[in-house]
């Protein structure tokens, strides 16, 4: 009896105090396997709980992956639509260029017809062989469209995997639109250049009249109205009343403001570009040496001083200091 109780537990149990007392034993190898299985429901529960927890974190890791692929897909969608609206401003930029080269005779690029409308018979492409068309790539176009093989095209199945490889294609044609944008912008400039160096000589050029009037000699050979010889004349004489004012027919710099011999009074202008003008028998002289002057401000009076029989403009145009027939110029 004495080896069976140091063998296990007895457990009372009193509901009162008066009423009768519930007693059971329980072995000490029974509450071993309790406890046991006590402490790996413990450590199951335990492990249980850290796995949940950590299924928790891996579920919302992947709601924040995917939330982050959505955003990924969207900037790339919009990424690739900016660099199609570039490339699209290119081609437009690159077609105005040409045709702005084209109005000015500037110096035309010979792919000018790549970016320019062009037409044709839509069956002769049936008789040219297979492979021997050419493919554009990089930035192309032109009045007909916007293709471009370059571009990537976004699929919302596609894996976020495969979005690094198109944001690779994405930032290659953003790094060749950088290169193209570089080069249309010099382009610009030199086009700025020649556009304003040809603004500048047609300012320079003398296509107006300086004074409206009856041409009473031409340019070339006469007779001379003081000798009765043949000799040449340099200009043409304009007959107007005297005092009637006359302007300037191109900008340029007063030479000469005074008397020059047989002209009289007269003025001299530098145009620049080769261009000179004279202007002789004045009566009167409203500009001075050194003077700027514009296409159509007023420099003199018309006059008979010098060689003159009568009132006129003696109107005399040069080219690299060459005489030159007035009437060449002029556009009015």
């Amino acid at each position: 009896m004495d080896d069976r109780a140091r063998e296990s537990y007895t457990v009372m149990i009193l509901p009162n105090p008066t009423s009768k007392a519930y007693r059971f034993s329980v072995s000490k190898k029974q509450v071993k396997v309790a406890l046991s299985c006590t402490a790996a429901a413990a450590v199951l529960l335990v492990v249980f709980i850290v796995q949940y927890f950590y299924m928790v974190g891996n579920i919302w890791e992947l709601t924040l992956l995917r939330k982050e692929t959505s955003v990924q897909k969207s900037k790339i969608e919009f990424f690739s639509q900016s660099v199609d609206g570039l490339k699209t401003q290119l081609d437009r930029l690159k077609e105005f260029d040409i045709k702005l080269r084209m109005i000015t005779d500037l110096n035309v690029p010979a792919d000018a017809n790549r970016y320019l409308g062009v037409g044709g018979d839509p069956t002769a492409a049936q008789d040219v062989p297979a492979g021997t068309l050419p493919v554009l790539s990089g930035v192309s176009g032109g009045a007909g469209g916007t293709e471009d093989p370059i571009e990537p095209s976004i699929d919302a199945n596609v894996p976020f995997e495969s979005h690094v490889e198109m944001i690779r294609e994405l930032e290659e044609d953003l790094a060749t639109l950088r290169v193209l944008t570089a080069k249309q912008e010099q382009n610009f400039q030199d086009l700025t250049q020649g556009i304003e160096h040809r603004r500048a000589k047609w300012a320079s050029t003398p296509s107006i009249w300086p004074v409206k009037g009856w041409v009473t000699s031409s340019f070339g050979p006469r007779l001379s109205p003081f000798t009765g010889q043949p000799a040449m004349h340099r200009g043409v004489d304009i007959s107007v009343p005297e005092n009637t004012p006359f302007v300037a027919p191109a900008n340029g710099v007063i030479t000469l403001a005074g008397w020059d011999g047989g002209l009289g009074n007269a003025i001299k202008i530098d145009h620049g570009y080769g261009y000179q003008t004279v202007y002789g028998h004045l009566n009167k002289i409203l500009v001075r040496p050194g003077q700027r002057v514009k296409r159509g401000d007023l420099i003199g009076l018309v006059g008979s001083t010098g060689l003159s029989t009568g009132p006129h403009l003696h109107y005399q145009v040069s080219v690299n200091l060459a005489p030159t027939n007035p009437l060449r110029y002029v556009l009015n």
